[in-house]
């Protein structure tokens, strides 16, 4: 057999070789295609089967039951909302005092003993302002509690908080030398002249009536806050008694009004 049969015969035998390797991949193709095509429909049937499955199951449930469910749904989100309520009526220090239930503090006492207290008293202890006239500002006095909605609104409802309260609007007034009369006007004391003199000495008492009208606008008690603005104003830019109070007047008494047509109203008098 010469040279040039023998590179024939393996010229054939690399062909035969590459058919078959071509066909075998070919086979496996086709067979990796036939394994996906089962995959699929493998696929469709589980996903059919189980879309029947909840069909039926919707069509034979009872109409009660599904009833029943969203009842629950509904129980539980009351009950997660009462829950988020008592959490927030855990702060409740101020609706306790004004129920005569704690002291205030540090080193106070029941609302009805403070009510009793000279005005010597109301004038050194600084612990007790924050608990007679609470509103939504935190004070300088850690041991008090902003006032908050849910204590609000029960103690707005509470016709004794509400007298409570105007007793203390009434004392303070009274230790600033100042008393209500007839129709909520608000006049001076006789003793006033002793009275203004402390007030004005005394400058955290400023802050003290920024408090007070805060407190009353929080209750809606708007009829005495406005009174008590204008007597205010007229002891400071008429009679000129309260003069020294003409800064807090325009930066802060006035501020504390809710409504605005009213804050205008009392901007454009000072």
């Amino acid at each position: 057999m010469d040279k040039n049969t023998i590179e024939i015969g393996n010229i054939n035998d690399s062909i035969n070789e590459s058919s078959e390797l071509s066909s075998g991949m070919e086979k496996t193709a086709e067979d990796s295609c036939e394994v996906d095509s089962n995959i699929l429909t493998n696929s469709d049937k589980e996903s059919n089967e189980q879309e029947i499955e909840t069909k039926d199951k919707l069509l034979n449930e009872d109409p009660n039951e599904i009833s029943d469910n969203k009842s629950s749904d509904s129980d539980d989100s009351i009950e997660e909302s009462e829950v988020i309520q008592q959490t927030r009526l855990k702060l409740d220090k101020n609706l306790k005092f004004y129920q005569s239930l704690i002291k205030s503090e540090p080193s106070g006492d029941y609302i009805e003993e403070i009510l009793n207290w000279s005005d010597d008293l109301l004038e050194v202890h600084h612990g007790y302002i924050q608990w007679l006239f609470p509103n939504r500002d935190p004070g300088m006095n850690m041991n008090s509690q902003p006032l908050q909605q849910e204590e609000l609104e029960i103690m707005k409802k509470d016709e004794e908080i509400k007298k409570k309260l105007m007793k203390a609007f009434q004392r303070m007034l009274k230790f600033y030398g100042m008393e209500i009369k007839k129709d909520s006007n608000i006049e001076r004391t006789k003793n006033y002249k002793e009275r203004y003199k402390n007030l004005i000495r005394n400058t955290h008492n400023f802050l003290r009536i920024t408090r007070i009208l805060k407190c009353l606008a929080e209750f809606e008690l708007f009829e005495y806050q406005y009174e008590w603005l204008e007597f205010l104003i007229k002891e400071i830019f008429e009679t000129k008694e309260l003069r020294k109070l003409e800064n807090s007047m325009k930066n802060f008494f006035i501020q504390t009004i809710k409504d605005d047509e009213k804050k205008r109203y009392f901007l454009k008098k000072i």
